[in-house]
Formats: structure tokens, sequence, C-alpha cells
């Protein structure tokens, strides 16, 4: 029998199974019925988006997370618990507690904006007047030199925002479910239009620190950037600098599109904008820390107890928000699906993979993420395993993850 292995951030690896297979149907039944009538998955849940809450990488509430993962697996029997730290150091651990963006003039008005992770606190309460930079590459920082002291920098350009034109949440017919099972499948992408996407996302890494250290150099008092996505929804995501050593910039922000098209509008104007800005953010860690997934296993008898089925789901999440779609859901139904079948004693034994090609694509994904730190690496006993370089091996066959991690 297999060992059946669990890991909060891993993925799923998981060999093609033979033809036929026996399916124990008795099995099955307890599965169903404990998973119906004794589902703890909402509670898992709830406690992980909101007791816990948001969950960046290396913050505070992220080791929250981790401990409690942990203490789940040990309450249910699981087997080898465990803390493991990914190779490579993924930087400081940052946090903040509170935020607000005010416009003071023309008009006093509250704007809808949060910090970007890994960008400094202000130190209390800061004013400014609102500028109009667009700074994308190295030319653009000559066109600003002397003019941002004092300033609240407007990184973006403003957005024509679509309204939404249908609702949030809808119950699906039979025929909606109907056509959802027939998908048309997307072109591949080109490989010139795949490089070019490639070295837009190099350029935009390569021209970061040098947009931080020039805007503290000038004496910005903050940065603004638009929100992604429209009707009010703000997603933040990560600025600065989590690395040690490195520039994290100024203050910064992501902004409604609703509301930064509005100061943008009043700067069109030659209105004068004076923001104020507070931000509690800190890091929370002088030095890079490894980042680390939690592991637990029902371990295997027999002739292939060394093999592993993995499931798992990634518990890092951006700290705007609960975390929940992105991944909590996955992480709780990953915990809920070992629970079950600890609670009813199952001993899983899938049929040892027949393509090796299936497998070696896994593997090749599985050395990818796991250099990209969202995913824990896999030890499997007979497909892949970890180098000394963190590159999965495959039968002697040395297989190259990608070199941008998305």
């Amino acid at each position: 029998m297999k060992r059946v292995l669990l890991a909060a951030a891993a993925v799923m690896l998981v060999g093609g199974l033979h033809a036929e297979e026996r399916v124990d149907l008795s099995m099955t039944n307890k599965i169903r019925q404990e998973a119906f009538n004794h589902s703890q998955v909402m509670g898992l849940l709830t406690h992980l988006t909101e007791d816990i809450g948001p969950r960046l990488t290396n913050s505070p509430s992220m080791a929250q997370a981790n401990a409690w993962t942990g203490s789940k697996f040990k309450e249910w029997g699981l087997a080898d618990v465990h803390d493991e730290a990914m190779k490579e150091p993924f930087g400081r651990g940052w946090e903040f507690h509170s935020a607000s963006v005010e416009m003071l003039s023309p008009r006093a008005f509250p704007l809808h904006a949060l910090p970007k992770a890994w960008t400094p606190g202000t130190n209390g309460p800061v004013e400014g007047d609102a500028i109009a930079a667009k700074i994308e590459k190295k030319e653009d920082l000559e066109k600003f030199r002397g003019k941002l002291k004092g300033k609240v920098v407007f990184i973006s350009d403003a957005r024509a925002y679509k309204p939404g034109e249908k609702p949030d949440w809808n119950r699906e017919t039979d025929d909606t479910l109907h056509a959802m099972q027939s998908v048309d499948v997307p072109a591949d992408q080109k490989p010139g239009d795949r490089d070019e996407a490639r070295n837009r996302r190099l350029q935009r890494l390569a021209f970061a620190p040098l947009l931080n250290k020039f805007l503290v150099d000038e004496g910005a008092v903050a940065s603004v950037s638009i929100s992604s996505w429209d009707n009010g929804v703000l997603v933040v995501s990560g600025g600065g600098s989590r690395k040690a050593g490195e520039s994290v910039g100024v203050p910064s922000f992501s902004m409604s599109a609703e509301h930064y098209n509005a100061v943008m509008r009043a700067l069109d104007r030659k209105e004068a904008v004076r923001l104020r800005l507070d931000s509690d953010a800190r890091f929370t860690s002088d030095t890079d820390q490894p980042a680390y997934n939690t592991i637990a296993e029902i371990p295997g008898t027999g002739p292939h107890r060394n093999e592993v089925v993995m499931i798992g789901a990634h518990m890092d999440s951006w700290h705007a928000g609960t975390g929940a779609a992105d991944n909590g859901a996955g992480v709780a139904v990953m915990m809920e699906a070992m629970r079950i079948l600890k609670a009813v004693g199952a001993k899983p034994d899938h049929a040892r993979p027949n393509r090796a090609g299936s497998v070696e694509r896994r593997a090749d994904r599985v050395g990818r993420e796991q250099r990209c730190g969202r995913f824990l690496q896999i030890r499997r006993h007979d497909v892949a395993q970890r180098n000394g370089n963190g590159v999965a091996e495959m039968a002697g066959r040395r297989l190259q993850p990608s070199a941008v991690c998305d």
C-alpha cells in the first residue's frame, strides 16, 4: 500500500492508474457517510480564513496557520507531522494592521486604498500633493527628477472601467451544467508571445529596485497605483522588496479604480489634490527567512509502501483579504479529505504508474514550483526526487524547470 502524504502548500502528484482497479464499495460508502454526516470542512475553512485571516508568506499569521494545521494533523492521528523549510530563504516577514488614504482638497473624501506587501509604513499620518508620473522604464526617471519631493506619486494611467453587467452569483441549471461538459480548448500560445510576456516580466522585475531607490532619493511621500480589477474590487499584491538589504522604496498603495480615476481626473483639470495617508505596516524580521510547508502522512504497508500519493494546496495568501478562494478553500478540502481517510481507516492502494511520460510532466512541474517557493517538494521513491540544486530528476534524466516563476 502506498503512503498518503498531505501537505498544506503542495501539488497533486498521482501516476496513471491501471485500466482495471478493484473498488471497495464498503469503504466508499464509509467515506461518503463520514463526509456527508460528519463534515468538518466549513469549520476548517472558517478558522483558517476568519480566525487566522490572510497568510502572507513568512508573516506571523502564516506561522500561526502552520502551527494550527500541524495541531489538527496531530489531533487526527496522522504520522510524521512537521514543518519543512524550503531550500532557499524566501525573504523577510511583513504585516500591516491598518491603513487609510483621504483626499483633503479639493474636497474631503475617503479613498479606498491598501498598502502593498513589503513596503514601509508611514510612521503616522503624512500629507502630500498628488502628482501623475507614469514611470515604467529607466528612461522615464529623468523626466521626473527634481519634481517629486513631498509628492504622492500616482504611477499608473487612469483606466476606463466597465460596470458589472452580470450578477455576482447565479444557480446553474441543467442546461448550463450540460454545456459545461463541452469545453473549447484554446490554441497553444505562440512561442514568440510567450517570450514577449516573459521578457516584459523580467523587465518589470529588473526595474522595480531602480524605481524604489529613485522615489526614496527624490523625497516622495508615497506612491499609488491603480487596482487591476473594477467595480470596487481592490486587488493588492507586493511592492518594495522582501529581500534583506534591498531598497523597499516609499510607502506604496493600491487604490480602487473608481477612486484612482477620480484623482487623475482632478489632476487633468489642473486642480491641486492634497492627500493624507497612514499605513501601519512593518517588517517582522531583519534577515531573510525560509518559508515552510506543513506535512503529515498516513504511512503505507506492503511492497509499495515507499510510493506516495500526495494531496495538498498552498496555504499562503495575499494580505488584503481572507485568502478564502486563493487558496483557503483548497486547503480545507485537502485537510478534510485526509481527516476522512484517517477517520474511516481507509487504506488507499493506487496502481503503479504505467506511463512514465505522465509522471515526468508532473515531476517537471514539481521541480519548477518548488523553486518558486509556492509548493512542496515531492519525495517519491521511484519517480522523482530533488537533487542538491533543487531540480527534479527522474530515471537519470535531468528536467530543467522554467527560469522564471509566475
